[in-house]
């Protein structure tokens, strides 16, 4: 075991398999990165043999590949998943979870117990946090995973429509991907631009001076569009410069779509590093969505994916722009408007309850006069007397 992890990251594994299992109800084990198990903890998988090392070796293989834990079928019925184990670049093994598939789904195949998805992604944010993989090399996998699928996805729609009109076809797109600037969205903006690319490289042929007039746009729309978000300007200005001279030196195709890539790279650069920009539009976004959703189940992986960051991610930026954590934040959310409503209209605090979120009327209550020193009934009753004295 000395040969794959040392003392101290032995005790990290450890750290982390023990809270993981701790919140979701699964067995895990430590494997090589052929698949062979060094440890194991409740593991559900029984006899480890030949066909559980290849089973656990493909898991370890695919999470890296893709940068994120891939669900595998494993002999007798268990369905598992891999967080990687790296040092740098190197791969070292992988923690795997697993979970027999008849416990997971004990009443039906559309009924699980957990969302398996949302423990993948937790195992990778554990595993991270405790600095045992490359956070930024993985992420980078994803990254370029998710770009050749939108490619694919922009080649197969641009091949549909069949235009040959340059501009018509990108000023078809250019709002969504100066909307994805103008609120940081870094992730968003990648797909659109990936999604231009395909469609007017396409559209352009052979004629690469049409697309360097296309990039010379481009490259001063976004440019513009960055200051307008939130960059500073000077930074912006000699984003533009460098890159109009750079342009003005590629000669070939091949050069100039991944020259773009980077530039928008560096422009949302300009954008978030911005201390009132990127990350408080995130913020405002998450709040707009959380007041929009909160009358149903909301919790914090389902905000994060609404913004397009990860949870682990999600849960920094937004203490660090709010000094609260979400799930306070959302509380307050919810019994503020709860408090409003009950000032406001006469409806029922079961009503009440239920629109703003919260599971039943007595564990409404209880929050509220946690909140408000007064019980939903006082405080209705309180607001309405001295609206009355008022008047």
């Amino acid at each position: 075991m000395s040969e794959f992890v040392d003392q101290h990251e032995s005790t990290a594994i450890g750290r982390v398999v023990r809270e993981y299992r701790a919140a979701w109800p699964v067995g895990c084990c430590r494997v090589d990165t052929e698949g062979r198990m060094q440890q194991a903890y409740d593991w559900p998988g029984g006899p480890t043999g030949a066909l559980w090392t290849e089973v656990l070796g493909r898991a370890v293989s695919e999470a890296a590949r893709w940068g994120e834990p891939v669900v595998q079928y494993g002999p007798a019925g268990v369905l598992c998943w891999a967080a990687p184990l790296m040092h740098n670049a190197q791969l070292r093994g992988a923690i795997v979870a697993g979970i027999a598939e008849s416990v997971l789904f004990p009443t039906g195949i559309n009924e699980p117990i957990f969302d398996t998805r949302r423990a993948c992604v937790d195992l990778l944010d554990r595993v991270e946090a405790a600095n045992l993989t490359n956070a930024a090399l993985l992420q980078h996998r994803r990254d370029e995973a998710q770009r050749e699928q939108h490619r694919a996805y922009a080649l197969h729609a641009f091949k549909r429509e069949a235009s040959t009109d340059l501009r018509r076809v990108y000023l078809r797109q250019e709002p969504e991907l100066l909307a994805a600037i103008r609120r940081g969205d870094r992730g968003a903006a990648r797909i659109v631009l990936n999604h231009i690319l395909v469609i007017v490289f396409g559209a352009a042929g052979e004629r690469f001076d049409l697309l360097k007039s296309f990039s010379m746009e481009l490259v001063a729309t976004v440019c513009r569009t960055a200051v307008e978000a939130g960059a500073r300007p000077e930074q912006v200005l000699g984003e533009n410069y460098t890159a109009l001279q750079q342009l003005a030196e590629i000669e070939d195709i091949e050069t100039l779509s991944p020259w773009l890539c980077d530039l928008l790279e560096r422009v949302m650069d300009t954008i978030a590093h911005h201390p009132d920009s990127a990350a408080t539009m995130l913020v405002n976004r998450a709040l707009q969505h959380m007041r929009e959703q909160m009358s149903g189940p909301l919790g914090r992986d389902d905000v994060a994916a609404a913004v397009h960051v990860s949870p682990a991610h999600f849960s920094r930026l937004f203490r660090r722009v709010t000094g609260q954590s979400f799930s306070q934040t959302l509380r307050s959310m919810r019994l503020d408007e709860a408090a409003r409503l009950l000032v406001q209209t006469d409806r029922p605090v079961g009503r009440i309850a239920a629109e703003t979120g919260f599971v039943d009327a007595a564990h409404f209550t209880k929050s509220f006069q946690r909140h408000t020193g007064q019980s939903p009934t006082a405080y209705r009753q309180a607001r309405q007397k001295a609206s009355v004295e008022h008047e």
